[in-house]
């Protein structure tokens, strides 16, 4: 009839997979995971020539081997984060316990695979789970299974994705003790940059351990005088540091307000204990056209107008820029 109102259809949710499916799914990822972890186990401490292999670097089998069963217990929902650190460590203990095994040795750079192929696994399949909604219509995150993942996967999924498969590349580009301090690097990076997305804040004990690691990985790098690595990280930090903090002054002057904060001053001082002078530019461009372009996309697609008061989180961005430029200057930097 003209002039009636049209009511829209409601939009149901996905329906969830029938309880019996949802079971025998679930039914048989803890049996892949529990065999495969059982496998693991043996196949850690039998005799170096009855060890299989599919011919790629023993970390990146322990990587590819970990990851599996990861992924098999978080579907079946047997893996949170008490499990997850459970499996490193039990990858730690038959890496130890391989020392006694004839023909195996303790490396620690197959127990960084291990590792990372935890945290690879845990987080790819929490991110398969919270996107099987949109994926398929249906919700497998049902019942039973929905009370035993008490945490949002989708976030904490993609955090965890991203944070193994930074320590595999920060490995793969550096060898040795400098390849495990860039995994460390990447790590609290990530963690500065999820803390200052949600709190506005870059707590002191993280900018504190980035520091600590810049100066060990300046030890490591300038073994043949350390006195004088020392000194150029502790000149590049102070030199950083002070430049933001002279920036904060002139900001403030002009404007009127803060627009820096000293978590981001401090943050300046772990890139330099980190990065050479050459790179720390390029650090700073990385992350302030990542925050203008995210910023201005994100304005234009809830179409709204930008505003020059908007606070930014430049944790977010910067934290990961150091990292991404410490990848440069570890590989396609020093080729040149």
């Amino acid at each position: 009839m003209p002039g009636a109102a049209v009511i829209p259809a409601a939009v149901s949710a996905p329906p969830p997979i029938p309880w019996n499916v949802a079971s025998c799914l679930t039914g048989l990822a803890r049996f892949a995971g529990y065999a495969g972890l059982l496998a693991i186990v043996i196949l850690s401490l039998v005799p170096g020539e009855w060890r299989p292999s599919i011919g790629l670097a023993k970390a990146l089998e322990h990587a590819i081997a970990y990851a599996v069963v990861a992924a098999f217990l978080t579907l079946a929902g047997r893996a949170r984060w008490p499990q997850m650190l459970l499996l490193i460590a039990l990858a730690g203990a038959l890496e130890i316990g391989q020392a006694w095994v004839p023909g195996r040795d303790s490396n620690p750079t197959d127990f960084l695979g291990s590792s990372a192929g935890v945290l690879l696994g845990f987080g790819f399949s929490s991110l398969l789970l919270s996107q099987m909604p949109r994926l398929s219509g249906t919700r497998l995150l049902d019942g039973a299974m929905a009370r035993s993942f008490p945490f949002p996967p989708r976030v904490v999924g993609t955090v965890v994705a991203i944070g193994g498969l930074a320590v595999v590349v920060s490995v793969g580009a550096a060898h040795g003790a400098a390849g495990w301090l860039g995994a460390g690097l990447a790590l609290v990076m990530l963690a500065i940059a999820v803390v200052d997305r949600r709190r506005f804040i870059i707590p002191n004990s993280l900018n504190a351990a980035g520091l600590a690691l810049g100066v060990v990985h300046s030890v490591v790098l300038g073994q043949e005088d350390v006195g004088a690595a020392l000194a150029g990280a502790a000149l590049r930090a102070a030199v950083f540091a002070l430049a933001f903090f002279s920036l904060r002054l002139i900001y403030a002057r002009l404007r009127g307000r803060q627009g820096i904060g000293l978590g981001d001053v401090k943050l300046a001082a772990v890139a330099g204990s980190w990065l050479d002078w050459s790179i720390m530019p390029i650090a700073v461009e990385i992350a302030a056209l990542s925050a203008l372009s995210v910023y201005a996309l994100r304005r234009y697609a809830l179409h709204r107008p930008l505003r020059p008061t908007s606070r930014l989180p430049f944790g977010l961005y910067f934290a990961p820029a150091i990292w991404i430029g410490w990848l440069l200057q570890t590989t396609i930097l020093q080729v040149w």
